[in-house]
């Protein structure tokens, strides 16, 4: 059952995390996508040299800003205009998912680029309701692995916790409810009852237990009056104060 449950809260995690990851990407490349600076020198043709090293400078600013493992940008051909590795730029994106992003359509895909599988987020970019190109932002599954494991590495930690909390109450509580039971078992105070209980029923003259405020507490099925047993019981109690 553990094994079940340690299971199941490893899937819900992992679906967490990649969810959280895609939105995360996503917001990122909208941003960058919403950038007019960015618009206008895209828009240019041909590119400038000024141009494009204004957009690799952009992209790595926001990449390193926001922590993800790659930020590119590519024109409306699919050839890349920033990348982490500069050597890269020129070259076509890869991942053989950048299709949907050339048609104007914005989505999460799971692919293999240039730094492994990642979790790929595109946004088209537009100038004047024209598209000129797209970006895409990324962070690699490893990554995302090593965030799921965090998390359940806390949220275990939490359960062990609750569990010890609960393993010592139970223990404190077992403590005290055998110290009232004078520390016998159950099965030692249904002996002793069977025992009480025969003894009392052989007693022919009678058995009368009272507390210290003339409470009776155990007496045997005899035929007397309640009125003269609390007489008897104030009577004992009398006696044993003096």
């Amino acid at each position: 059952m553990l094994l079940v449950i340690l299971k199941f809260i490893q899937v819900y995690e992992g679906d967490f995390v990649h969810e959280d990851v895609s939105n995360r990407a996503q917001a990122i490349s909208r941003l960058v996508a919403s950038n007019s600076k960015l618009q206008d020198s895209m828009a240019r043709s041909p590119l400038t040299p000024e141009g494009l090293e204004g957009i690799q400078r952009y992209s790595e600013q926001v990449r390193l800003a926001t922590g993800v493992e790659f930020i590119v940008i590519f024109d409306n051909h699919g050839k890349r205009l920033s990348h982490p590795n500069p050597a890269k730029i020129g070259l076509h994106i890869q991942g053989a998912d950048e299709s949907g992003a050339l048609r104007g359509e914005e989505y999460i895909s799971v692919s293999i680029g240039t730094l492994g599988e990642s979790i790929r987020a595109f946004t088209p970019i537009f100038h004047d309701g024209r598209q000129v190109g797209a970006v895409v932002t990324g962070i690699t599954t490893a990554n995302a692995k090593t965030l799921t494991e965090a998390r359940m590495t806390k949220m275990l930690g939490g359960i062990s916790l609750v569990f010890l909390v609960g393993f010592l109450a139970i223990i404190i509580f077992s403590r005290k409810l055998k110290k009232t039971l004078l520390g016998m078992e159950p099965e030692e105070i249904a002996l002793q009852n069977t025992i009480s209980s025969t003894v009392l029923k052989s007693v022919r003259e009678g058995v009368l237990v009272t507390t210290a405020k003339q409470k009776i507490r155990l007496l045997p099925a005899l035929n007397i009056p309640m009125e003269l047993l609390k007489t008897a019981a104030q009577a004992l109690v009398h006696c044993a104060a003096e």
